[in-house]
């Protein structure tokens, strides 16, 4: 028995391309012919559709992922906001403490000097009042300079050793407290950035010894050694208990600290009532 293409399955008619009408009206095809047309296409079918079920999952999950991915770096980009914001509030808040701070304060004591010394000293008195006129110009570019994140004034135009020693005498000047510096070891170039920030900590250092300790001698000591360079500033002033002073929750103490950390040095202070204080700072130096 023979079947005409008219009588075929609907299916059949509807999956097979238009190309072959006019070879199934020239033909004639069996039962088992259609039947195993049918089923191939069939077949065809259901691979067809599985594959589409296949396309919409992965659509689907490259889509959620797409959707995590944009969540993920929104909130990326505000933790890295919000971590920029936050480190430069405390960079910030260090070098106003560590270059305003420290100018007003040499000011109020050079200031505090004229002021005993106006009755008996004019000469002394205009000295120290030129001095804290000084101070406050050097404070005043220091505090610019922070803002636009320069290097420290005492480093423009001359070696790290130098610049400390300015440093310390220009902190010294006109408080009666006798000063040294030294050197020990030959000199190594040091990263400028390690440099930026011993300056700042020597600067606090200082500081707080004159401010502070009521100490009467301040020495500030450079070393270099094979691998690394010491930074030691001492005083022979009162001293404190570590344990029970303000000064370890102090500012001055976490400003540096913190710049201690931002070089990878070793930071160290050691005190004792009536034997003065030690501050020391050691980091790796250039090979």
């Amino acid at each position: 028995m023979r079947y005409e293409n008219t009588q075929t399955d609907e299916t059949v008619e509807r999956l097979l391309p238009r190309q072959y009408d006019d070879v199934l009206s020239a033909h004639s095809f069996s039962i088992l012919e259609m039947e195993t047309a049918y089923g191939l296409l069939q077949a065809e079918v259901l691979q067809l559709r599985q594959r589409e079920r296949q396309l919409e999952e992965e659509l689907f999950f490259l889509r959620e992922q797409e959707k995590a991915s944009k969540q993920l770096t929104e909130q990326q980009i505000k933790a890295n906001a919000e971590l920029a914001i936050s480190s430069e509030r405390k960079r910030m808040s260090r070098e106003i403490h560590d270059t305003l701070a420290q100018s007003f304060t040499s000011i109020l004591m050079r200031l505090q000097a004229a002021e005993l010394s106006l009755p008996k000293d004019i000469e002394t008195a205009r000295t120290n009042i030129c001095h804290a006129c000084e101070q406050a110009r050097f404070g005043l570019a220091e505090a610019r300079r922070s803002v636009y994140a320069l290097r420290p004034q005492h480093l423009e135009g001359r070696n790290f050793q130098e610049a400390l020693k300015e440093c310390l005498h220009l902190i010294v000047a006109a408080t009666g407290i006798e000063s040294e510096f030294c050197v020990v070891g030959l000199p190594s170039i040091l990263p400028v950035n390690v440099e930026v920030e011993l300056l700042r900590i020597a600067q606090e250092a200082i500081t707080n010894a004159c401010k502070h300790a009521a100490s009467s001698q301040i020495m500030v000591q450079l070393s270099f050694m094979p691998q690394k360079a010491r930074l030691l500033v001492q005083d022979n002033g009162s001293g404190f208990l570590l344990s029970e002073s303000k000064a370890t929750n102090g500012f001055g103490l976490i400003s540096m600290q913190e710049r201690t950390q931002k070089i990878g040095a070793k930071f160290s202070i050691s005190s004792h009532l009536g034997y003065g204080t030690q501050v020391i700072v050691e980091v790796e130096s250039s090979k």
